[in-house]
């Protein structure tokens, strides 16, 4: 039996570290992962903390509180230039594609079915990697080009396709849902048409507390939009991309484009001109029931709305200011960054990650459903913030091992580095998955381990393969297919 390390990514490094920076005994945890999602990298790009870009976009979303999500039918079919719009101005924007692309062609190689499905939902990530965005899937299985809306709707299963978009919903918490094909026989394909028709469906089943108790409290989106593609004279909303990022020098239509050529095996590659441009969508339903002009229009979008979701009294108070004083650090460091020493950046991102564990610990004695809600939204903002600190204190890690594939019994070889120029205390240092035992860890020499403020820590690490260990398969293909359905049991 055989692993692989850089097909499927298996294995991690977590470093634990101790900052001098903080007032407190908080840490910070930065993973490397061996072999796992490289997508948007090449074979010669060394690690790097992220620069700018990251840091900008981490800390412009700890500034404010904008979801959507976008639902269609296969990989490549998305809005990028919406995706990449939102996510690249401090919101959070995520794709649910139904699914992974196994019947469509393939330009790059001769994988069809799975195969070309692995392939398309890499290229999904990658995509995703570009615009930074999230990436959902659900659990059909495409099983080739058809005009029918009833067979579509048959062979995947309604139910089964209302169960996974609620999941996403209730776990992703939008505030607004775009369709990107519209619910008629102008959509085309039949998976195109489902997708638009599902859209509508999804919104109410996920509002109703009696649909799904299992995937989590009632989330309810508050309005629908659709792509203009089909219609551009119908359109509402009306969104700039000409906007030039000043820190990584592109403009958000670029990124768009850069991100919807990733879709290679679809031939999908596209030139990224400067200049203006601009992207639209529809308005649905939903809002305060008129075409809205703006993306958000009647939704609470500062960051102190997620306190809103908790019984009013003194602990919403406390939470909505612990927050309105968050956004207004945020904001203020990412506009004075570039003037900032690592060090004063990772210190002013601290206390963001301070104020916000002093808002969960708040959140965390309250039993509602708004509060659990609420308790996962701050938890998600933490975790970027740990990553706004992390590249603000100039953290990078990198971790490689000897070989592509390993075999159950034998010995894996593990290189770790971490470098930071603002200066850390390098902690724990474990593999992950737990289970594979550790032999050895042995710290190496590296050139200019202490530097003033700047330190590099590397390690060598051997890890056993157990034995019985189960070979690396993606969880979608850990089952036989139930009819053109993965089964995630």
């Amino acid at each position: 039996m055989r692993f692989l390390t850089s097909c499927i990514c298996f294995i991690a490094l977590v470093f634990t570290l101790h900052t001098p920076l903080q007032t407190d005994d908080m840490t910070a945890a930065v993973v490397a992962a061996v072999g796992g999602d490289t997508t948007g990298m090449t074979a010669l790009e060394s690690a790097s903390t992220g620069g700018m870009p990251r840091l900008s976009r981490a800390l412009a979303r700890l500034e404010s509180h904008r979801r959507l999500l976008m639902l269609a039918a296969h990989p490549d079919d998305e809005d990028t230039r919406a995706l990449a719009w939102l996510a690249q101005t401090g919101g959070e924007a995520a794709y649910l594609s139904l699914n992974r692309g196994e019947g469509g062609q393939n330009l790059i190689g001769d994988e069809l079915g799975v195969g070309l499905g692995l392939i398309r939902s890499r290229e999904l990530l990658a995509a995703r990697q570009v615009d930074g965005a999230r990436q959902y899937f659900s659990r059909a299985y495409d099983f080739g080009f058809t005009r029918s809306l009833d067979e579509t709707l048959t062979r995947w299963s309604r139910e089964v396709l209302i169960e996974d978009s609620v999941r996403v919903i209730r776990r992703f918490k939008p505030q607004v849902l775009v369709s990107v094909f519209p619910p008629d026989e102008r959509a085309g394909h039949g998976h195109h048409q489902a997708a638009g028709v599902l859209a509508a469906e999804v919104i109410e089943a996920a509002a109703d507390p009696t649909l799904f108790p299992e995937l989590g409290p009632a989330w309810r989106v508050t309005t629908l939009f659709r792509s203009a593609w089909w219609d551009p004279s119908a359109a509402t909303v009306r969104f700039s991309l000409g906007t030039l990022d000043r820190f990584n020098g592109r403009s958000i239509m670029q990124t768009a484009l850069a991100s919807r050529s990733q879709h290679r095996s679809q031939d999908m590659g596209l030139v990224q001109p400067l200049g203006h441009a601009t992207g639209a969508l529809i308005w649905e339903s939903g809002g305060d029931g008129t075409p809205s002009t703006e993306l958000f229009t009647g939704v609470d979008t500062e960051l102190e709305a997620i306190a809103a979701l908790l019984p009013e009294g003194e602990t919403r108070d406390a939470v909505a200011a612990h927050l309105f004083d968050i956004a207004s650090r945020a904001g203020l460091t990412r506009w004075s960054v570039l003037t900032l020493t690592p060090q004063e950046a990772a210190s002013a991102v601290a206390q963001i990650v301070q104020a916000l564990d002093e808002a969960i610990s708040i959140v965390s004695g309250i039993e509602s459903d708004g509060a659990i809600h609420a308790r996962q939204l701050l938890v998600e903002k933490r975790s970027i913030a740990v990553e706004a600190l992390a590249t603000a204190a100039g953290i990078a890690a990198d971790a490689w091992t000897d070989r592509e594939e390993v075999v159950a019994g034998a010995e894996l070889e593990v290189q770790a580095e971490l470098w930071s120029s603002a200066g850390v205390e390098v902690g724990e240092v474990r593999i992950e998955p737990r289970g594979w035992p550790l032999v050895s860890s042995t710290e190496r020499e590296a050139e200019g381990r202490r530097f003033r403020t700047e330190v590099t820590a590397a390690r060598t690490l051997v890890v056993q393969v157990p034995a019985d260990a189960k070979p690396s398969v993606p969880y979608f293909l850990e089952n036989p297919l139930d009819g053109d359905l993965f089964d995630w049991t």
